[in-house]
């Protein structure tokens, strides 16, 4: 699910709709003919981001634009593997990563896709974006959190830690904080990628 202002975009199985934040009554769906069309399935949160909402699809691991208004597409492009869990804006862009381990940055205006991290396990959580510093963090299912200069793709650092990570990073004054599937969770020197401290949890992260 993800709202803004009076409609709330709600994305699942083989079809995004969207609702009136008040009554509940459809707005519109895409695709019109949801059981004649493959799409998805949808398990990503749709990114609503400069008039358009930006789906993506687990079975063909494309990424959707589509009209505020209407849900008209307006473009797709194709990252060539599952999408478990949706986009993050930036700038005119958005960031993306996929089963295959790999995080793009898409231009929304151009669509050109540019590869910014490639990995050896899947990407399930939406990168976290650092406009400040222009760098965007990435918790991947190989057990490592990647701090990643948007420019050039190059690695600013790599920590380790110690599980699988399927859950977008926060960010705050200058900290990142992850949780693990092996029931940690730590916080990180966003800079230098230094870890602050870490607790044990009760369950997975």
């Amino acid at each position: 699910l993800a709202a803004s202002e009076d409609t709330v975009y709600l994305a699942a199985d083989e079809e995004v709709v969207a609702l009136d934040l008040v009554s509940g009554a459809e707005s519109w769906g895409y695709p019109v003919e949801p059981d004649k069309q493959e799409f998805g399935p949808f398990f990503a949160t749709p990114l609503v981001d400069k008039g358009v909402v930006n789906v993506a699809g687990y079975g063909d691991g494309e990424v959707y634009a589509l009209t505020r208004e209407r849900g008209t597409e307006q473009w797709t492009v194709e990252t060539g593997a599952g999408i478990v869990e949706g986009p993050a804006s930036v700038g005119s862009s958005i960031v993306v990563g996929n089963n295959d381990g790999a995080v793009f940055v898409i231009d929304q205006e151009t669509r050109d896709k540019r590869l910014i991290l490639q990995v050896d396990e899947a990407i399930w959580a939406t990168p976290r974006v650092d406009e400040a510093n222009d760098r965007v963090y990435v918790a991947a299912m190989d057990h490592n959190l990647y701090a990643v200069e948007l420019a050039t793709g190059e690695q600013a650092w790599v920590y380790d830690a110690g599980g699988a990570l399927v859950g977008t990073p926060a960010l705050n004054d200058g900290v990142v904080y992850a949780g693990t599937l092996t029931s940690k969770f730590f916080a990180i020197d966003a800079e230098t990628g230094s870890e602050l401290w870490q607790i044990e949890t009760e369950g997975w992260v």
